[in-house]
């Protein structure tokens, strides 16, 4: 059951204009991650699982020698999907005036 303070704090967002406007775009972008991934991800992942069958048998301290080359590199592409951004420095003043840290890093900043 939900407290109060949370069905207030619920109806105070659902009015909000801003929150409005964005569920459209919100929408388009799911329909479109839906889409690229049914059409091009899904089936290059396909292709990339039948390249990797000779890989299937053998095995790696008693795993998979399969799962020793999956596991990171879909770990990297999902690190890389989320960093992309700040990584080619494509999003420094959104980044900056979102959470009001500098993109350089805390190393590199007792340096200069």
């Amino acid at each position: 059951m939900l407290s109060a303070e949370a069905v207030e704090d619920l109806s105070r967002r659902a009015d909000l204009p801003e929150e409005r406007r964005r569920l459209p775009a919100q929408r388009v972008w799911f329909v479109g991650a839906v889409v690229v991934w049914d059409l091009v991800l899904g089936p290059l992942l396909a292709l990339a699982a039948r390249g990797l069958q000779p890989l299937h048998r053998l095995r790696v301290r008693g795993v998979r020698a399969l799962n020793v080359v999956r596991v990171p590199a879909l770990l990297s592409a999902l690190l890389l999907l989320v960093w992309a951004p700040l990584v080619l420095r494509r999003s420094e003043g959104v980044y900056e005036a979102k959470s009001a840290l500098q993109i350089e890093p805390t190393w590199a900043a007792g340096r200069a």
